[in-house]
């Protein structure tokens, strides 16, 4: 005996056909529900961690910035010219009795890249940006280190040294003895050395951290179509063919 048909909107079915036709259109609406889901998950997904990547291109624009700005106070305080009254025993111009310490000069390790921002910079295929970024804060931290340094040793020579016995124009006066001069020389010789140093370095560190931020601003340029901070080389402070020359004094 052949199965009842039932008849719904014009369509013919065997007894039970209508149930098992429900039962699969509801588990596909499900499985179509579950897509759907998935495919909302994944945007948001894919929209954090977009957020998150330009969240670390924005903050390794800003350390870039950053070591410039510590690069260039610190080239700014020591390439200016000394003042031509201070000479030592052979005729020359000492540096370092018109070079005070930079004061609240402090290293800032929040300016090292973090393992998040080192991956990007890698995924946007900029291994070499990195490898110079990375020689441009370990210069930096050098750097800071021989500012602390000649503080330090300028103290000593303040401190030790003879007492003025003269001072004329703003300018203090020793009659020294030849084995005080003698004595004074070593440091002398360590305070000039010092101040070379870091004027070779601060103007190397200035130079290269401009290069290393115009490469990237450019690079940032191309993949999100505008630049992440703006930025520029103030004219007050003299123009970039003018580093590696001597600052007037005020």
């Amino acid at each position: 005996m052949s199965s009842p048909f039932y008849e719904l909107l014009g369509f013919s079915l065997p007894s039970g056909s209508w149930a098992n036709w429900f039962a699969g259109l509801a588990s596909t609406s499900a499985v179509v529900v579950a897509l759907s889901a998935q495919w909302i998950a994944d945007c948001r997904r894919k929209a954090d961690i977009d957020r998150d990547e330009k969240n670390q291109a924005l903050q390794i624009a800003r350390k870039l910035l950053g070591v410039l700005n510590s690069s260039h106070d610190i080239y700014r305080h020591f390439w200016v010219a000394p003042d031509p009254r201070f000479l030592g025993i052979d005729g020359k111009v000492e540096r370092w009795r018109s070079t005070f310490p930079l004061i609240g000069v402090e290293l800032d390790p929040s300016l090292a890249l973090n393992e998040a921002q080192i991956n990007f910079l890698m995924r946007s295929q900029e291994a070499d940006l990195l490898m110079r970024a990375h020689r441009e804060f370990g210069r930096y931290q050098s750097l800071i280190s021989t500012v602390h340094e000649y503080a330090n040793t300028y103290r000593l020579m303040r401190d030790n040294g003879p007492s003025p016995n003269s001072v004329s124009g703003g300018v203090m006066s020793a009659n020294l003895t030849k084995d005080q001069v003698m004595a004074m020389m070593p440091r002398v010789a360590t305070m000039e050395g010092l101040i070379t140093s870091i004027r070779e370095s601060s103007l190397e560190n200035v130079r290269e951290a401009w290069e290393n931020l115009n490469h990237y601003d450019r690079a940032m340029q191309k993949k999100y179509g505008k630049s992440l901070v703006t930025f520029g080389w103030d004219d007050k402070v003299g123009s970039m063919d003018d580093l590696g020359k001597e600052l007037p004094r005020n």
